[in-house]
């Protein structure tokens, strides 16, 4: 019998490859003159791509796919992130040309205007330890910013404008991220293709220039928003051309050049970025118009609000940006390791939720507690009620928090290791009675006792003064009357096992409704005027009321305001990767990932079938009964609705209110690998055009 020779396989296995990606783009190249009439060029692409990837999963003989795997909510993104994991790139690589793709063909949900979150998993090899950090570029509240800067104000007066654009984040995270991956490629930690900022900007550079068409889901969004984008005319004028009939734009709908949308400026843009790095963006022209459109909106409505950023001989805050490189929140499920971005991110409320539910007495998966049954509904409510409570109690911006909260010198002003103890969980899990629902605007509990090490003063079990919700997180997921936020998340995996999962925002969808726009000399490069950008309202992140938990998240000058993005790695038993995951849809982020990691841990799901299940969230606020998601009008169908058998169940046995929305919340993506095969899955949210 012939020894079995691994790199004989994998010359074997490579040779298939090429033969069949040979065939296959030959074979795309006499489709190509016939794919308008059946599908949007993007999503041709991303066929052709994913056949491609497929024939590498099916000869590789690793445990994963030799080249790995992209899930984002936009196909041009896939397709782009996964040629660079095609051509020998590691997941970071893959995730920065993804995350600047994304800025171009969802302009509504993330981009160089906006900030996030990415946790990278870095395999143990040979004797080197497995490396694990997060790259924090959530925006930043200018120097001028101050505790009572929103007090008095109605929300559209806070959402629409300057006076709620943070210092965006994305490019610096961009930059260093890539960076970190040289430096690793260089020590031999990493394999990848040295790429820098340059080299990433180029797809979307030309995805911005030459343009792409928009999807019914893209209008559906845009069409929520026309009246905040119509009170700036360099808005409105990038948009208002394309068709209002979302019906026009859809995959199925005939070729339509209204629905194709080039953005020359952002090319512009990118391009000078590409060529003179960072320091133009955060320094030079872009940073004056920047400053100029936050300061001076090119507006006639006369109840917008300028932005408070600098860029004088006294305050630079773009100068002044920068990442933080954090470590980890890290808790356990069932056995499973969970990796995520603690605060500013909303990672330890994900924690607390799975560890509050962690308990024999809620056997999820067993009878009675089985997949949307009224306990496993019931328990998973209840928990959110109470961790909600805690998070607007305790989180916000950590290195803001370093100084003891005043008359209380010895407690830790953000009990982080409290918050994600299994102890802690405890605690509140004795709150949960299977018979009867708790009140909404549950109080806080307290944390603190279960620090490591414990603060030295008497944790007799009392609470710590109770936050008011309604007093806190005067907005938790951009505008009010809507349901789903200016957020986007994307997981990435390469064939060594390094990963991904990062989420960016805007905040509110389209941010503040401003694109930046030059209007004084000092932003003009080379007879163009730099901008055509979409600027973030993160600022709306912040707490503006005088309740106890305020402390910690008062606007304040450099300060990130409190987040509920929550990209998270989850590890098997054994320490394998088993998923990457993440969500858009504001507050609703850490509920969202809960409820699919539970899917697929307790119940068995696939993970597109977790993503693509029905939602509910209870946000613990006076206003706000448990919710569930609607969803979008092409993909409707009972699967994606919880059952009104259920809803009447919860009200009638647990004393449970509960909303149906007219509209969808949350926009989930992720990547299981098989515990036995290795083998990879994607699921991409059908709520905003996934599930291609």
């Amino acid at each position: 019998m012939a020894s079995f020779d691994p790199p004989l396989i994998r010359k074997m296995a490579d040779v298939t490859i090429r033969v069949w990606e040979s065939i296959i783009m030959r074979s795309a190249n006499q489709l190509l003159p016939y794919r308008r009439k059946t599908m949007k060029g993007s999503k041709f692409s991303v066929l052709i791509a994913g056949l491609v990837l497929a024939v590498t999963v099916l000869a590789a003989p690793l445990a994963l796919a030799q080249s790995g795997m992209v899930a984002a909510a936009h196909p041009l993104a896939i397709q782009e992130g996964e040629k660079v994991l095609l051509n020998g790139g590691n997941a970071i690589e893959a995730a920065i040309v993804t995350a600047a793709v994304l800025g171009v063909v969802e302009p509504y949900a993330s981009g160089i205007g906006g900030g996030g979150f990415m946790v990278v998993h870095i395999p143990q090899a040979g004797d080197q330890l497995a490396q694990r950090f997060v790259i924090d570029s959530r925006v930043t509240a200018p120097q001028d910013a101050t505790p009572d800067m929103f007090r008095g104000l109605t929300l559209d007066q806070i959402d629409t404008g300057g006076l709620a654009v943070g210092v965006p984040g994305a490019l610096k995270h961009w930059d260093e991220a890539l960076k970190i991956s040289r430096e690793l490629q260089l020590s031999g930690r990493l394999q990848g293709l040295n790429m820098t900022l340059s080299q990433a900007l180029q797809p979307a550079i030309e995805i911005a220039r030459n343009g792409f068409d928009v999807s019914d889901t893209f209008i559906r969004i845009l069409n929520t928003h026309r009246n905040r984008l119509a009170k700036f005319p360099d808005s409105a004028a990038l948009f208002f051309d394309l068709p209002t009939d979302p019906a026009a734009c859809a995959p199925e709908a005939p070729p339509l050049q209204a629905c194709h949308l080039t953005q020359p400026a952002v090319a512009d843009t990118l391009e000078l970025v590409a060529a003179q790095g960072t320091d133009v963006f955060y320094r030079g022209p872009i940073a004056d118009a920047i400053v100029d459109t936050v300061r001076r909106p090119k507006t006639d409505d006369p109840n917008i609000l300028s932005g408070r950023m600098r860029k004088d001989d006294g305050v630079d805050d773009l100068a002044l940006y920068d990442i933080k490189r954090r470590d980890p929140v890290t808790g356990t499920y069932r056995g499973f390791t969970l990796v995520t971005a603690g605060p500013p991110a909303g990672g330890v409320t994900l924690i607390e939720l799975l560890n509050i539910v962690d308990d024999p007495r809620f056997p999820f998966g067993a009878a009675g507690f089985r997949f949307l049954e009224l306990d496993t509904v019931h328990v998973m409510i209840e928990a959110m009620k109470l961790s909600y409570a805690d998070k607007r109690a305790f989180l916000g911006d950590p290195d803001f928090a370093l100084v003891p909260p005043p008359g209380d010198p010895d407690r830790p002003p953000i009990p982080v290791n409290g918050l994600a103890s299994s102890a802690y969980a405890e605690t509140r899990r004795g709150l949960i009675d299977l018979g009867t629902s708790l009140p909404v605007e549950q109080p806080a509990g307290n944390p603190y006792c279960f620090e490591t090490p414990p603060p030295p003063f008497s944790c007799n079990g009392a609470p710590v003064t109770p936050l008011s919700p309604t007093s806190d997180g005067f907005k938790e997921d951009g505008l009010a009357a809507e349901e789903e936020s200016s957020t986007t998340h994307f997981s990435a995996i390469d064939g060594s096992g390094n990963m991904v999962a990062y989420t960016t925002s805007l905040s509110s969808l389209f941010g503040s409704a401003m694109v930046v726009t030059c209007q004084v000399p000092a932003c003009e490069v080379e007879g163009r005027r730099v901008g055509g950008f979409l600027l973030n309202n993160s600022l709306n992140g912040f707490s503006r009321g005088t309740s106890p938990g305020v402390r910690y998240n008062a606007p304040e000058g450099g300060k990130r305001p409190r987040s509920d993005m929550s990209p998270t790695l989850v590890f098997s038993p054994s320490g394998t990767p088993r998923l990457v995951v993440g969500a858009a849809g504001g507050g609703r982020i850490p509920a969202i990932v809960f409820q699919i990691i539970s899917d697929v841990i307790d119940h068995g799901k696939s993970i597109q079938q977790a993503i693509s299940a029905p939602r509910f969230v209870n946000e613990n606020l006076a206003q706000s009964a448990t919710t569930i998601g609607h969803h979008n009008t092409r993909h409707e169908t009972p699967p994606f609705n919880l059952p009104q058998t259920l809803v009447n169940q919860l009200r009638d046995n647990k004393g449970q209110t509960v909303i149906r929305n007219t509209v969808t919340f949350g926009a989930a993506q992720g990547i299981a690998i098989d515990p036995d095969t290795g083998a990879l899955s994607r699921g991409t949210d059908p709520r905003r055009g996934g599930d291609f």
